[in-house]
């Protein structure tokens, strides 16, 4: 059997029979398929997973700061740095975004600011 990994290119080959109801290839997917033993995954796929947990609004407190600045810079917004500050801007956005660190994540009203700006400006969806 020959599949391809939803969220990436990448090109599996299954040494497993093709019926879907046999048990041995539904364990060798659900294997593959869970996170401990899945390769690592993409950029495009962990960025989509963090903008949604950002729009849940469920896990403010639990955003990696670095993943929500690359997110930002996904998005189009240009990053500057002075201090500890890291601010966000982009045309056609009137607010500054405006990140700090806490220890590795973000603060939890920063998350609740980009939240805001992303639906505000219909950032992230399809283009």
């Amino acid at each position: 059997m020959t599949a391809y990994l939803a969220d990436t290119n990448v090109l599996l080959r299954w040494v497993v029979p093709e019926d879907p109801l046999c048990p041995l290839r539904r364990n060798a997917v659900r294997q593959w398929a869970s996170r401990e033993n899945c390769c690592k995954r993409s950029g495009v796929a962990k960025h989509d997973d963090l903008l949604a947990r950002i729009l849940q609004g469920t896990s403010d407190a639990n955003i990696p700061f670095n993943d929500l600045r690359q997110l930002l810079r996904r998005l189009g917004f240009e990053e500057r740095i002075r201090g500890s500050h890291h601010t966000f801007r982009k045309a056609g956005v009137e607010e500054k975004i405006n990140l700090q660190r806490d220890d590795s994540k973000a603060k939890i009203y920063q998350v609740r600011q980009v939240r805001a700006i992303i639906l505000k400006y219909k950032l992230g969806g399809p283009k």
